[in-house]
């Protein structure tokens, strides 16, 4: 599969295997996933969470974009990208990192959609 460095958007659902299947592209360990909470899509593959297809240039767009990694050992998530500073650092619920997010409800709902098209 080629896919450039900027991942695929989801238009089907996906499981580990194919997560698997994008990697050791850039990332060995893990894949990287963005999604918008407003449209629902999920962007993966990518080599940097700021250079996904979902982010079009779009400005207004970028307030809906959360980042983080599926790690491939344990299927483990990780909410952490530059994507995700703007809106801690508007919460201000953060433990030392505003790249990772804590907050539980956030974390419900960036899990609900990207649950919905990946299978952990």
């Amino acid at each position: 599969m080629n896919i450039s460095d900027k991942g695929i958007i989801l238009t089907d659902n996906v499981d580990m295997e194919f997560l698997k299947s994008l990697s050791p592209r850039f990332h060995s360990k893990y894949v990287k996933f963005v999604i918008n909470v407003e449209s629902n899509q999920v962007c993966i593959g990518m080599d940097v969470h700021a250079n996904c297809l979902l982010n079009k240039g779009n400005k207004g767009e970028e307030e809906h974009l959360y980042g983080g990694n599926i790690f491939f050992d344990d299927s483990s998530i990780i909410y952490e990208s530059t994507l995700n500073i703007p809106k801690n650092l508007k919460l201000r619920n953060f433990k030392g990192n505003p790249r990772i997010i804590t907050d539980a409800e956030l974390m419900t709902m960036i899990e609900a959609v990207l649950l919905a098209w990946v299978k952990i």
